[in-house]
């Protein structure tokens, strides 16, 4: 599923952005911020796939940019996220036009590239791990499950099994959409077992 974030501190700039994005089907989940704090708390809450930030800001100093960097900077956010910064700026009554037709011209070109290196990415993704002094490199398709025991993890292949000092849930963030937590003591490789009728 596709998060997307948008950050505008004019209401109705925000409005037509949000509209720009359902009209465009640009994710399926959208999450708006109306305040930089919001943006924070959104963007470290959701962790989304793609952000539409305003580039201006009534307060130049911590302006779209500002709150991508603060928010690298704090490591509160995937570095695979999609920024686009949108020049939207309101004087009074009147707003800077935006370019619609190009906003969705560049964000479903970046929805591309987005989804094709997931692919990629779940498909040659590899553990690399430390068992017992030695560096293992697993591939993650490889898995069957993953079984918590004691204080380590064991994680079985097909043909091995693997015991590695490591928490369940920090395995969890690094294999991918593929596994999912069954039991406070188990994660499956869901795509390992036939699907019933």
């Amino acid at each position: 599923m596709v998060k997307a974030l948008i950050f505008e501190e004019e209401y109705y700039i925000r409005q037509n952005l949000i509209a720009l994005a359902q009209e465009n089907h640009f994710a399926e989940e959208i999450i708006e911020a109306a305040t930089k704090q919001d943006a924070i708390c959104l963007a470290k809450q959701h962790n989304p796939d793609i952000a539409l930030f305003n580039i201006d800001s009534f307060n130049d100093n911590f302006n779209g940019l500002g709150i991508v960097k603060l928010l690298k900077l704090l490591h509160l956010i995937n570095s695979g996220i999609l920024f686009v910064f949108i020049p939207a700026r309101s004087y009074g009554y009147t707003q800077i036009p935006i370019k619609r037709s190009k906003v969705a011209v560049t964000i479903s070109s970046l929805m591309k590239q987005m989804k094709s290196r997931r692919v990629e990415q779940q498909s040659d993704k590899i553990l690399i791990l430390r068992v017992n002094n030695q560096i293992c490199y697993i591939k993650t398709e490889d898995i069957v499950f993953l079984e918590k025991q004691g204080k380590s993890v064991i994680i079985h292949l097909i043909n091995e099994d693997y015991y590695v000092p490591e928490t369940l849930s920090s395995f969890l963030e690094r294999l991918g959409e593929n596994f999912i937590r069954v039991h406070k003591s188990f994660i499956i490789n869901y795509s390992t077992f036939p699907a019933k009728k």
